[in-house]
């Protein structure tokens, strides 16, 4: 290789690197190691309101008082996503089958910026029966890395005071009248 070519090979390298860094930081938004839950049903049609005092309780497995800058009095919504393998269940009731997951993404502010996420994944009998076999788990507010991951206690306090509805919470759901 003379040594132009090299001098063009190294400069398309880089121009590759500096290209695809800068796609990275203003591109796509970055992809959930659940997936893109985005494409996933979207169970609520419109983000669904609630209390910060209700919605503080999801900040604590990421030992996480509150983002900064977020006071008591910030509009907090959810909106909540379910893979295919939980779909039916979520909306038409019964208990969810195992490989179903629920992302409840948490949007803080008018309009609604992502704070976090938290999740639910449901595992075979015998994982977790205080919580009908669910995992918990947090996502950073890009949904791109797990801040928390198992049995977490602080999800399982709420949750496992619901077992007529698989351990989950439907308050979101549109109601049916």
């Amino acid at each position: 290789m003379d040594s132009m070519t090299r001098r063009l090979a190294v400069a398309a390298l880089t121009l590759g690197v500096i290209g695809a860094g800068f796609a990275g930081l203003h591109g796509k938004p970055h992809v959930s190691p659940f997936g893109d839950f985005h494409a996933w049903h979207r169970v609520n049609p419109k983000p669904f309101a609630v209390s910060p005092a209700a919605s503080a309780l999801c900040f604590a497995p990421t030992r996480c008082v509150s983002p900064v800058g977020v006071t008591r009095t910030d509009k907090v919504a959810i909106d909540v996503y379910v893979n295919a393998a939980g779909a039916g269940a979520m909306t038409s009731g019964g208990g969810f089958p195992v490989g179903s997951v629920i992302v409840k993404e948490k949007l803080l502010g008018d309009p609604g910026r992502a704070a976090l996420s938290t999740v639910m994944i449901k595992h075979a009998k015998g994982f977790n029966p205080k919580c009908g076999d669910w995992e918990f788990a947090t996502l950073d507010a890009d949904g791109a890395r797990v801040t928390a991951r198992g049995k977490l206690a602080n999800c399982m306090a709420c949750h496992e005071r619901q077992p007529s509805l698989d351990y989950t919470f439907k308050t979101y759901m549109p109601r049916k009248d």
